[in-house]
Parts: structure tokens; sequence; C-alpha cells
């Protein structure tokens, strides 16, 4: 029988992970795994015994989710955190960036920028 040596923390709880419904299932079986109290991942803390873990279950989330989550939501689902954290944690744990939601991100922050450049010009 397989026992999943050899696997990586994380493909280890992506497994563990997939029938779960929510983010917040997931959050939480995250918290556990690593022996963090409920909530923990929706702190702003920037210590790695949390930003690890948080990494991780934001991974996960879009991993399982992304078929009805942009990196955006699954951002807010951890606290409000920017998406740009999201696509961070999922480059972190092996999965490339949805190439359709980067350029979406690529184009708006260009938009912006072009914004302020003619607001400053003006």
């Amino acid at each position: 029988m397989w026992d999943g040596q050899g696997l990586s923390e994380f493909d280890r709880l992506a497994l563990e992970t997939t029938g779960f419904a929510t983010c917040a299932e997931v959050r939480r079986h995250v918290e556990r795994h690593f022996g963090l109290e409920r909530d923990a991942l929706l702190t702003r803390s920037r210590k790695w015994v949390i930003s690890h873990p948080r990494q991780i279950a934001m991974a996960l989330c879009y991993r399982h989710f992304s078929h009805r989550l942009s990196y955006e939501s699954v951002g807010r689902q951890f606290g409000n955190f920017h998406y740009s954290t999201a696509i961070y944690a999922c480059q972190k744990h092996g999965m490339a960036p949805d190439p359709v939601h980067s350029k979406l991100g690529r184009r708006a922050r260009a938009c912006r920028v072009d914004a302020q450049i003619k607001r400053f010009a003006a």
C-alpha cells in the first residue's frame, strides 16, 4: 500500500484537503496541522510560524477552488490580504500563476499608472 512517503508537506496537505468545500475548512485544517490557534492565519503577522502556514493554506484554497475564486477573493478569505500575496503563495508552492488573472492585473496596474501620469502632467 502506498503510504505517501516522499511527498512534500504541501502535497500531503493537498491530498488531505481534496474533499473540502470551503476555504474556511482548508484554513482550519492547516491551523490544526501546524498546531495554531483558531483564526491564527487571519492575523497580519509576518512571523514565519504564521506566514508559512498561511501561504500553504492560500495556495491550497486557490488550487482547490480556482474554478470559482480569484487571487483577490482568496486574499480576502484570509483577512483582506492583497491579491499579490495569494499569487506569491501559489508560486512559492510550485503553482504557476494563472495567465488570465496575471494579465488582467498587469493591465489594471498599467492603467492606474497611466492615469496618475496624466493627472500630474496636467
